[in-house]
């Protein structure tokens, strides 16, 4: 446990789900919050000692839990794990869910890295895919960020919506990344099972087009500063992140959670089952 590893704890709690959206998640199930917390205490203590070299809060969306519950998520991890110095310590946040109270004290708590969920600066297409933000709350949210302290921010750029114009993509991609924030994770729209737009069979651009618009995009971020060190992931000079590049060389990691995946267990059977009969109604579990 003393090799460097990565730590993703899954945070599933959502206001609503984007009609992209077919991650394991629970709609207005915040209130299982405090028990959600309590079960991530006792299963990180099955890790305890180990050493970090990054940790992901991810979602779901973490900044929907309270002030409280963030600072007892922070000690969860502190006083279970050993963090390396210079450690990269990430929490997802959604543009509507951030107030500068709140982002003050998560970075008081030690996170060092947020990531935004912008996804686009178009109106048009944030209503399409069922965001609850617009174009200046997420350029607020951004700001507030900057306000409390934080300087190394990713933000979520995603493209390939149906009928998107080369113009519309410019703008759009020239609108986030102007915002010089210090990285960037590209998405293309994909139609997941499980999601709201496959059961609307939405149809997407075709191929080419889309691989058009992905080289595009890459050639634009570039104009902007930003290199692509992954297929997805973008950054200005010094700010690759830790936890994104332990994946992609095949490193270890630690999962928490209900919807986490590891690449080192403890062994331990049923763990995710726990988290599912916290956030399931009764009448949904399986006997």
């Amino acid at each position: 446990m003393k090799k460097p590893a990565a730590l993703y704890i899954h945070i599933p709690f959502c206001s609503h789900k984007c009609l992209f959206c077919s991650f394991a998640i629970a709609v207005g199930g915040v209130y299982h919050a405090n028990e959600y917390l309590n079960r991530l205490e006792w299963e990180s203590s099955l890790y305890k000692g180990a050493h970090l070299d990054s940790v992901y809060f991810g979602g779901g969306t973490p900044s929907m839990l309270s002030v409280q519950q963030l600072g007892k998520l922070m000690m969860i991890v502190k006083n279970n794990f050993y963090l390396n110095d210079n450690c990269e310590i990430t929490l997802e946040a959604n543009p509507e869910s951030i107030d500068i109270l709140k982002a003050r004290a998560i970075k008081e708590m030690g996170v060092n890295r947020m990531s935004l969920g912008v996804q686009s600066l178009d109106e048009r297409y944030l209503k399409f895919l069922g965001r609850r933000h617009d174009p200046g709350q997420a350029t607020r949210a951004y700001d507030i960020l900057r306000q409390a302290g934080f300087g190394n921010i990713n933000l979520d750029l995603m493209f390939a919506f149906p009928s998107q114009t080369d113009q519309e993509l410019e703008t759009d991609v020239g609108a986030i990344a102007s915002l010089a924030s210090e990285h960037l994770s590209l998405y293309t729209l994909t139609i997941e099972p499980n999601s709201r737009f496959y059961t609307q069979a939405l149809k997407l651009d075709d191929e080419e087009k889309i691989a058009g618009h992905y080289q595009r995009v890459c050639g634009l971020l570039r104009d902007h500063g930003f290199g692509q060190y992954e297929i997805s992931n973008f950054a200005q000079e010094g700010f690759q992140s830790k936890h994104n590049k332990n994946y992609w060389l095949g490193g270890r990691y630690i999962g928490l959670g209900w919807g986490r995946t590891a690449f080192l267990t403890t062994g331990v059977i049923g763990t995710q089952g726990n988290f599912r009969n916290i956030l399931m109604p009764s009448s949904h579990r399986r006997v």
